[in-house]
């Protein structure tokens, strides 16, 4: 079945990048952001076997020295036209000591296109963690199918003392 899972997640691979190659568009129409970003595209593979670019998506606990206790990135992702594939059954784990949160997602307006979703991820660990916390003014973050462990804050979202952004 892992190989199988394999082969179907190269097979999307090389379907995606032959799209983006061969279908004929109209440069002029699309954003100009988007026509560059689709000129120079990333792929990055994360597979147990170690035939990807990572075996896991792991970070290093802060040292308190560099970082002075604050935050540790595990993934940064910018911009707008960013998108994770064949992703499902991720774990999303915690080492936090105090409060954590696993999301930072913002927007600017109530009608900016983007957000997270997470579907059929498992969230396990340590720490007071909230599923995402106060960024810019709206966030849209979704977990559906996911198992939360009893380190998630029943509250679920922090405001960070930002009441305002309690929407």
């Amino acid at each position: 079945m892992t190989n199988m899972a394999g082969q179907a997640a190269l097979l999307v691979t090389i379907l995606v990048l032959l799209i983006v190659q061969l279908v004929p568009r109209i440069d002029a129409a699309l954003d100009p952001a988007l026509v560059v970003a689709e000129k120079s595209v990333k792929v990055i593979k994360v597979r147990k076997d170690g035939s990807g670019d990572f075996k896991t998506n792991s970070a290093p606990k802060p040292d308190g020295k560099r970082l002075n206790g604050e935050q540790a990135v595990a993934m940064r992702i910018s911009g707008d036209k960013a998108a994770f594939y064949n992703s499902q059954g991720s774990e999303l784990h915690s080492i936090a000591e105090g409060e954590s949160a696993i999301t930072a997602q913002g927007k600017e307006q109530a009608g900016d296109d983007g957000g997270f979703a997470f579907v059929h991820c498992k969230i396990t660990g340590t720490g007071n963690t909230y599923l995402g916390r106060a960024w810019k003014e709206r966030a849209k973050v979704v977990f559906a199918y996911t198992y939360m462990g009893t380190l998630v804050n029943p509250e679920g979202w922090s405001d960070k003392g930002f009441t305002s952004r309690d929407k």
